[in-house]
């Protein structure tokens, strides 16, 4: 049954406002994410049929290092899953780039969410901390304390004994995620729900989880030879994707590359074939860059600003600048209004689009934001010199002086004209040339950039 029928259920029985609020929290969609066509291997590993058949085994950990399919590979299992259990199965998507997707609180919140959507029954648990809360329940300072216990005893009710929880990049949880994996790990002891989570390998979330019982773990750098054998899949399908201007040689030739290289990391792959698919690039191409890209992830991005051409490098370093601090995905415009090298083309999104494609394979634009294409090219911007010539703190105080500069150009009383100060909010046009789509991410995160500023 889809979410729609589900939501109308809830709105049915009297829970409109309640829907209402929550709703906008729960945008992960497996459907949209790119999943792994070889996860047949986690079926019958060891550790995930220990998991899946020991009902004291509540917890599955999936860890591993950056660009090794964990996403992927969650998201494929997600589609296993639900074909055993289509209205059992519940999953987030932490990511550090979004703000309602890096937040402990908006975890919980997603999660419940998509739990009341496929079983409307256990909306009562919702109802009973919002008839003594009102709305504010779901996003003020206490929201955690509300959410935790909604959830909890959704998971202490018979009906959700046969769930099945998923929270992938932990990692990117940044806000709240010592809370996060804590109540996991009570979670887990405490109700009979499965949980998998996922998360790269560092030592703060281990250590947190070292104490969990009832807890699985599956380390994919210790399961290489399956691995290897799904990135060769992976790779093969595509070198089949490549455009019909690669003859059969050179396809040879880039397999070969590829599979000598990848080190068993997906997006490692991901970003070569990307840049072979790019338009212009031609079957003799293909051997110069395959020797231009060496192996890992952290030199094929080097490797990546290095190609950037010069007459575009000023520009393009401005923007991964920018991009490398920003506290959310910035539109075009935002963009351009967040450096001064850029404001000259806030205008021009065309123009602002070819810079950003001029950066490589590094960046993305999405729905008219601009996005890195992984987490890990985050981490590798803020540590680069080349990116960063004066450090993260000085960036912070220009995109501050730079919003400041853009909120005072723009802005000024009465923006829109109105003849009545007595115009209901919804009475008004905010069209979307308005000057206020510039400066929306200056007006409500220039406090944010010059609270980083190190002085």
């Amino acid at each position: 049954m889809s979410d729609a029928i589900h939501i109308q259920k809830a709105v049915n029985a009297g829970h409109t406002e309640i829907a209402q609020q929550i709703n906008n929290v729960y945008d992960t969609d497996v459907s949209n994410l790119q999943r792994c066509d070889s996860i047949g291997w986690i079926l019958y590993n060891d550790n995930f049929l220990q998991w899946r058949g020991d009902p004291e085994q509540h917890l599955l950990w999936v860890r591993g290092d950056p660009g090794k399919g964990k996403t992927m590979l969650l998201a494929g299992l997600i589609t296993e899953l639900e074909e055993v259990s289509d209205d059992g199965v519940f999953y987030f998507f932490c990511q550090a780039t979004q703000p309602l997707l890096r937040t402990a609180s908006y975890v919980l919140r997603g999660l419940i969410w998509s739990i009341v959507c496929k079983r409307p029954t256990l909306i009562s648990y919702v109802r009973k901390e919002y008839d003594q809360a009102g709305k504010s329940v779901f996003s003020n300072h206490n929201a955690w304390q509300a959410l935790s216990r909604i959830l909890t005893a959704i998971l202490e009710d018979r009906a959700s004994a046969d769930f099945i929880i998923i929270v992938d990049a932990l990692d990117e949880c940044t806000e709240g995620r010592e809370k996060l994996i804590g109540y996991i790990s009570q979670c887990s002891v405490s109700c009979k729900a499965k949980w998998i989570i996922s998360s790269r390998n560092w030592p703060d979330i281990e250590s947190q989880l070292d104490g969990t019982q009832s807890q699985v773990r599956l380390h994919l750098e210790l399961n290489h030879a399956s691995i290897s054998n799904a990135v060769l899949q992976f790779v093969d399908r595509k070198v089949a994707q490549l455009n019909s201007t690669y003859d059969e040689s050179a396809r040879v030739q880039i397999r070969n590359h590829l599979l000598d290289n990848a080190n068993d990391t997906f997006l490692w792959v991901a970003l070569v074939c990307q840049e072979l698919g790019k338009p212009g690039v031609n079957n003799y191409h293909g051997s110069n860059i395959l020797k231009s890209f060496p192996a890992g992830l952290n030199e094929l991005y080097a490797r990546m600003i290095c190609n950037i051409k010069e007459r575009d490098m000023h520009w393009c370093r401005a923007i991964l600048a920018v991009i490398a601090v920003a506290i959310r995905p910035l539109s075009l415009q935002e963009l351009a209004a967040a450096d001064e090298t850029l404001t000259e083309w806030v205008e021009d999104e065309k123009v602002l689009a070819n810079l950003v494609t001029s950066c490589g394979s590094l960046l993305t634009i999405r729905e008219h934001r601009v996005y890195t294409v992984h987490q890990s090219v985050n981490d590798f911007l803020r540590n680069t010199p080349k990116v960063l010539p004066s450090g993260i703190g000085q960036q912070h105080y220009s995109i501050f002086n730079c919003n400041m500069n853009a909120m005072r150009n723009r802005l000024h009383r009465n923006l829109y004209n109105l003849k009545d100060s007595g115009v209901l909010i919804d009475e008004i046009d905010v069209s979307e040339d308005s000057s206020l789509t510039v400066v929306r991410y200056a007006c409500v995160y220039w406090v944010d950039h010059f609270s980083c500023v190190m002085i």
